[in-house]
């Protein structure tokens, strides 16, 4: 009865030996193969009788074994390397491990890892194309988790935020102020007027918490007074679950500065078409007074000449030319305003204003047709 036990129990180690999905081998104290399994004739390319007749040295002497481990093999020591063998039609890669047995055998398993080395090998060049891509944009990219802390971005995100490493791991976006131990600001992220942006104000807070896409939002980066526009979008797994946010940063300092000078210009030119448009309006107004102003004064001018000094109308005349005396001092006074120089907005929208009361009263004053009052 244990005998039979002791067969099926062999027979059993035998099937599981010969049927396993890794090649398994045993060799002797002269290194030459006693037992070999079927899997290890397919890693091999050889027939189960090809390498009885071979020892361990001469099945490595074709492959490419990394010296460390071909030593330990001939040591016969517990060792574990990779082997690469090639044939005509393939290559494979073996992770081969051994262990010294009982009665001077050695015991091997070979493992076929073609795969997960091929898999490895894609994963770390898309590894070196992505630091490479992240090296070579122009923009900055950054990828943030949902607490708003940045886990990758390139040189030029770091360079844009100009934080240093240790702070750059630290800071969340969400949150975008670093103050020292006074309470002074030493790094924060604001709008243009200079308000720190938190909540809806916030182009990260939108993107994490509402799952909303933005683009060519403005913000500054205070001390350094940087202006950039930010666009970010949630990022989603394949469950519809967010991970966090990818985020892309342009510094356009250097283009703001020129969008407000051509602001600046642009609105100059307008005041200056306006102020000219005023003028022209200005110079056709007096243009149709002048007549009747001008008889007016001949008027003024005969009744002055010809009433009697005392009677009441040389009176009411000699009102009439004090008035216009003060009227033209008013002018004078308006056309001084006029002309006061100004370079904030509101005073030179206000001496535009005048500016056309001033060239009338120019035009009112001109000898070429008003006529001596005196």
């Amino acid at each position: 009865m244990h005998k039979q036990a002791e067969r099926h129990h062999t027979h059993l180690y035998r099937l599981l030996v010969r049927n396993a999905p890794d090649g398994i081998f045993v060799v002797d104290g002269a290194l030459k193969f006693v037992e070999v399994n079927g899997s290890l004739c397919r890693m091999w390319g050889l027939s189960r009788k090809q390498i009885l007749e071979q020892t361990l040295p001469e099945i490595l002497a074709g492959a490419d074994c990394e010296q460390d481990l071909f030593c330990d093999l001939l040591a016969r020591a517990s060792c574990r390397g990779e082997v690469t063998i090639t044939t005509p039609s393939s290559a494979r890669i073996l992770e081969l491990e051994a262990t010294p047995l009982q009665d001077g055998l050695y015991l091997g398993i070979a493992r076929d890892i073609t795969i997960r080395k091929q898999y490895e090998n894609e994963l770390h060049r898309a590894a070196e194309w992505r630091a490479l891509l992240l090296r070579s944009l122009n923009e900055g990219l950054a990828l943030l988790d949902r607490d708003g802390r940045i886990l990758l971005c390139n040189r030029v995100f770091e360079s844009a935020l100009g934080l240093s490493a240790p702070m750059l791991q630290e800071v969340s976006l969400l949150n975008p102020l670093r103050e020292n131990a006074k309470g002074e600001c030493l790094w924060t992220m604001c709008s243009l007027q200079g308000v720190s942006v938190f909540g809806l104000e916030n182009p990260f807070y939108r993107a994490l918490h509402l799952h909303e896409r933005r683009s060519d939002w403005r913000l500054q980066i205070l001390p350094q007074g940087k202006i950039v526009a930010v666009d970010t979008a949630p990022l989603f797994d394949e469950h519809n679950s967010l991970l966090g946010a990818v985020v892309t940063l342009r510094d356009i300092s250097a283009s703001y500065q020129r969008e407000q000078g051509e602001q600046d210009a642009h609105w100059l030119r307008r005041q200056a078409s306006c102020l000219a448009a005023q003028r022209a309006l200005a110079g056709e107004v007096v243009q149709r007074i002048q007549d009747p102003i001008h008889g007016i004064a001949l008027y003024a001018q005969m009744l002055r000449d010809n009433a009697p000094q005392t009677c009441e109308d040389a009176v009411l005349v000699r009102g009439l030319l004090q008035e216009t005396r003060g009227l033209l001092e008013t002018m004078r006074e308006l056309r001084a305003l006029s002309q006061t120089h100004d370079n904030n907005r509101k005073a030179a929208q206000t001496a535009a204003r005048h500016s056309t009361i001033s060239y009338a009263f120019d035009l009112l004053e001109t000898p070429a047709w008003m006529p001596d009052m005196n």
